[in-house]
């Protein structure tokens, strides 16, 4: 139960925005992609050794992308690693004045 002296505050869709880290953005795409990649080996029914020979990587880094702990990884190697996978990895541009948008698609 809240008392009177407490204030709700309503945070964004970025939680590292909401606590003030500088790289807020890339931290959020980073774990929207190891997400992703999480779901997608759960989806495949593999082990993360079975993951981890399909990837590339050694089973403990696959456990740290599962885990959603990205440090060491950049946006481009968690988007590499999602196509080993199978996913098509979009990448869309918009302009917030309106002045169009494109895509850019790897399989």
């Amino acid at each position: 139960m809240r008392s009177d002296d407490e204030e709700l505050v309503f945070g964004s869709d970025n939680a590292w925005a909401d606590l003030g880290y500088p790289d807020a953005q890339e931290r959020k795409v980073k774990a929207d992609l190891a997400f992703e990649i999480r779901r997608r080996i759960e989806s495949l029914g593999i082990t993360q050794v079975d993951a981890a020979k399909t990837l590339g990587l050694s089973q403990p880094k696959v456990s740290q992308i599962v885990n959603l702990r990205t440090q060491g990884f950049s946006v481009e190697r968690l988007a590499a690693l999602l196509t080993r996978l199978g996913a098509t990895v979009e990448l869309k541009i918009t302009y917030r004045n309106g002045a169009g948008s494109f895509r850019v698609k790897a399989a």
